[in-house]
């Protein structure tokens, strides 16, 4: 854009009109305003976008503990369970006069005889396999052989 000046005008004095236009246009006190507000909205909206990520932290933090706590709800029920199971199997006359004549003699018939209890407990449990394990954690004798 080209600025005409009249003839014998200096270039100080023609800045000096378009300055003085300038500030007639847009006044400092409006520029003050607008900076002002520009300055509330990136507070604002910093504020705000902080606020929404701790807002979802927090919802995610919640989340997984619920997630925890239906976990930790669901294993105790299974552990519960097997304990049950566990003593319906030691209370089992059959199954323990097995162990025990397995245990004291382990042949071949008493290992057979094993084998039917242990197939019988993978039926009624929707088991993979049954191990018969010693007190130090050495297995003695399993369904599946492994």
């Amino acid at each position: 854009m080209k600025i005409a000046r009249p003839r014998g005008e200096s270039l100080t004095v023609t800045i000096s009109r378009i300055n003085q236009i300038q500030r007639q246009v847009f006044p400092g006190w409006l520029r003050t305003i607008f900076l002002l507000i520009l300055a509330g909205i990136v507070t604002g909206g910093f504020a705000f976008y902080h606020a929404q990520a701790r807002m979802m932290q927090k919802n995610a933090e919640d989340e997984l503990a619920s997630i925890a706590q239906i976990k930790v709800s669901q294993i105790s029920l299974w552990i519960e369970d097997q304990l049950e199971d566990a003593t319906d199997y030691a209370a089992d006359s059959p199954l323990r006069q097995s162990l025990l004549r397995y245990m004291g003699d382990p042949s071949a018939a008493n290992r057979g005889d094993l084998m039917l209890h242990f197939k019988s407990i993978v039926r009624q449990n929707e088991s993979i396999d049954v191990v018969l394990m010693s007190s130090v954690g050495e297995q003695l004798l399993s369904l599946n052989g492994h």
